[in-house]
């Protein structure tokens, strides 16, 4: 994930660089379409929260209500998206201050990550009023290839120096120019009309493409002729960039600018050009650009490099900056498409409530409930599902009634936010595990849960799990009956039911076997291990806050074990409610 200090710029000084130009984009998105939702794009995954500030700030200034926000946050699929979500979280506290020190109000925002590279198609046509990308953008798609090449392209180097070949040069720039050329259009299909795009790269001062800081900064990593690896990454100049817009025909200038930025993410002296703690600096800037080079470095040298060589790295950084400062020249381009769709959503993401924005929505879930620890002790103290995680024949009415309940406020709220969000006439596909009977104590999941609640036991009888861990613990599942389902929905007057009925499918995800002639699994200590694999890829980070990471070997295998007897005898089954719904009529 390409974020801002993590290339030697905080996101404060990022933020100060493309204020005014974020500014007048949202104000053209505004004036030109006074939408009543913004689709927002963060393309790199850098800069999401700032947009979303600088939104919820212009429309607190002309004194209006912001506009609901949806927020796509994109970045490759092997980033660290829960990081970013996390990150994320702490916008719900947050109150901007402006100069006035008068509070602003945040917009009501849908937050969705998108796992993709932003050199592919990512929205559909005419759907987004502004793409945001900081930082991103000198990274390249690829590199160019090796193959059945004899001679190393740039012998010695890892990026464009004064001894890069001239035919080196040009394949860096060709890509470039494929890339950025791409990227353009991709995004100019997916803009609206008169939607706004503003893009924050590292560039180049001047035509020599040889004669920049990022080359002296990649040289300095230079201690071994490395003959085959290449920096897939490109700085161009404001004219390169100038040129392949004007060449596309799809966009129009708005604004250029070009700033510099320090290496050393805490010297914010721009002026001097004496680096008072070298020494300190180096450390800065490496401890900066490890986060993002680590993997790619990793990948091609090994991880036991590592560690000697960002230590080389810090001392030539230091060597260099003894001598004079290193500095980041960033181009800044803001610029609008030249004037010139169902939706179909997949709710396993937690949803924020909003406008009608929907045609159709379809989810595949086991309900969770959203208090999954809310009813843990009595007013008294007690534990109140006293030996279980989950509804089993001990399990007090009571707390089968706090189930249903919890189901029942849940499943409405859930109902609720998306009548809001679907269209008139939308539809909506929901399939969830469920109880044939209404039995509560005869579920599916009363069985594979208490199968694991056998396996804690053991471990608090060893002496690995404390009793009071166990009591406490209480797994946020509940498998309704289809006689619930269609209470709650009916009772919501919201959605008329179309069809629902109940299939069942093995624990087992590899057994596509029938029951016909066949009551047990033919393999039942592999279908154990499956079963195992399955269930704790869903609940091991549950189970692991809950109780420690140190005993999730063994309490999986014991639980694999457990499974494993049961299959001997019969086999395990998921009964799975499908439901069709349409949204009513006003």
């Amino acid at each position: 994930m390409v974020y801002l200090w993590a290339l030697g710029l905080s996101k404060g000084k990022a933020l100060l660089q493309t204020k005014p130009m974020i500014e007048k984009a949202i104000k053209k998105v505004h004036t030109a379409l006074q939408p009543m939702m913004i689709l927002v794009a963060d393309l790199g995954c850098s800069s999401g929260p700032n947009t979303l500030i600088e939104i919820a700030e212009y429309y607190n200034r002309i004194g209006q209500c912001p506009v609901d926000v949806q927020f796509f946050l994109n970045d490759l699929p092997s980033n660290d998206f829960n990081h970013l979500f996390k990150s994320l979280e702490q916008i719900d506290n947050f109150v901007a201050k402006d100069q006035n020190r008068q509070a602003t109000t945040l917009p009501q925002y849908y937050v969705a990550g998108l796992a993709s590279s932003y050199y592919r198609r990512l929205f559909p046509k005419n759907s987004v009023h502004l793409f945001h990308s900081s930082y991103a953008l000198h990274w390249r798609s690829k590199m160019f290839e090796m193959k059945n090449i004899k001679e190393p392209l740039n012998e010695g180097n890892i990026y464009i120096s004064k001894t890069t070949p001239i035919s080196t040069v040009k394949l860096y720039q060709e890509l470039f120019e494929k890339d950025f050329s791409n990227f353009l259009e991709l995004r100019s299909n997916e803009l609206i009309s008169s939607g706004q795009m503003l893009l924050t790269f590292l560039g180049r001062k001047n035509e020599d493409v040889s004669d920049g800081d990022q080359c002296t900064l990649h040289g300095l990593m230079e201690k071994k002729k490395l003959n085959n690896f290449n920096m897939p990454v490109y700085m161009p100049s404001t004219h390169e960039v100038k040129t392949i817009i004007m060449r596309s025909k799809l966009f129009i200038i708005n604004q250029i600018q070009l700033s510099e930025s320090n290496w050393d993410p805490y010297d914010d002296d721009l002026e001097g050009e004496v680096v008072l703690y070298p020494a300190q600096s180096g450390l800065n800037v490496t401890r900066s650009l490890r986060p993002v080079l680590r993997r790619l470095f990793t990948t091609y040298f090994g991880e036991s490099v590592q560690d000697v060589l960002f230590l080389r790295i810090a001392s030539n950084v230091s060597k260099y900056l003894d001598k004079r400062k290193g500095k980041h020249n960033v181009i800044a381009l803001r610029r609008h498409a030249v004037p010139v769709p169902l939706v179909m959503h997949n709710m396993c993401e937690r949803g924020r409530d909003g406008e009608e924005t929907d045609g159709m929505g379809e989810v595949g879930m086991t309900p969770l409930l959203s208090a999954s620890l809310m009813f843990q002790e009595s007013n008294n103290g007690e534990f109140l599902n006293e030996g279980n995680i989950y509804i089993a024949k001990t399990t007090p009415k009571s707390v089968i009634k706090l189930y249903q309940e919890l189901f029942y406020d849940d499943f409405s709220k859930f109902l609720e936010l998306r009548y809001q969000e679907l269209v008139s006439g939308g539809q909506m596909v929901l399939s969830f595990l469920a109880r044939k009977k209404d039995d509560l104590y005869d579920g599916n999941l009363s069985v594979l849960y208490g199968l694991i609640s056998q396996a804690l036991q053991s471990l608090v009888m060893e002496g690995l799990v404390e009793k009071e861990k166990l009591d406490s613990f209480n797994i946020p599942n509940y498998e309704p009956s289809i006689h619930k389902v269609k209470t709650v929905v009916i009772s919501s007057k919201l959605f008329t039911i179309n069809k629902i009925y109940v299939f069942e499918s093995n624990w087992d995800p590899y057994d596509d076997s029938s029951d016909q002639g066949q009551a047990t699994n033919i393999n039942p200590i592999k279908s154990g291990l499956n079963v195992a694999k399955c269930i704790r890829a869903v609940l091991e980070p549950l189970i692991a806050s809950h109780f420690g990471e140190s005993i999730l070997d063994v309490l999986f295998s014991r639980f694999a074990r457990n499974v494993t007897q049961h299959l001997e005898k019969r086999k395990g089954k998921h009964s799975v409610i499908v439901l069709s719904l349409s949204k009513r009529k006003n």
